[in-house]
């Protein structure tokens, strides 16, 4: 259930709503505009190089897998916006990195296995999905305080 892409939008929805209730209301529409952009990005990418004559228009395949590069931005995010912010043991920090870590490891091998993807598919979904996150936390650091008098909100950053 976890590799399933619709499943990974459903969390990122929760996602947004979450951190959003947590006082980051720039912040949310981010997250979604950020995933938003990212797959379709993928989608147009991927029907670019596979979108192939078949008895019909069919899509063999996702470059990088979706929704493994979904799930890594998703923790990215989740990393940087909680866990560095909680006020715990550096322990607890890592136990739950550590955590993050292992989940996409299984998932990475379940997709490599069910779906028979090649080692450098997934180490390209990785990848892709941290050099995405560093522009998009950039782009977000550099110009959330003009964001929040545009749209006359006040919330955490």
């Amino acid at each position: 259930m976890m590799g399933s892409l619709w499943f990974i939008w459903l969390v990122n929805i929760f996602w947004a709503f979450f951190i959003r209730s947590l006082g980051f209301k720039v912040g949310s529409w981010w997250a979604i505009n950020v995933t938003a952009i990212f797959f379709i990005s993928m989608i147009i990418w991927s029907a670019i190089v596979f979108l192939t004559w078949n008895h019909g228009l069919t899509l063999d395949q996702t470059m990088p897998d979706l929704s493994l590069a979904m799930w890594a931005l998703f923790f990215f995010e989740f990393d940087n916006i909680l866990v560095h912010r909680f006020h715990v043991a550096h322990w607890v920090k890592t136990t739950i990195q550590t955590v993050f870590v292992l989940t996409w490891i299984v998932l990475a091998g379940n997709k490599m296995i069910g779906s028979d993807l090649s080692f450098t598919t997934v180490l390209g979904a990785f990848l892709l999905a941290y050099i995405y996150f560093r522009l998009a936390a950039k782009v977000y650091l550099k110009h959330v305080k003009s964001w929040l008098v545009i749209f006359a909100v006040d919330g955490d950053i």
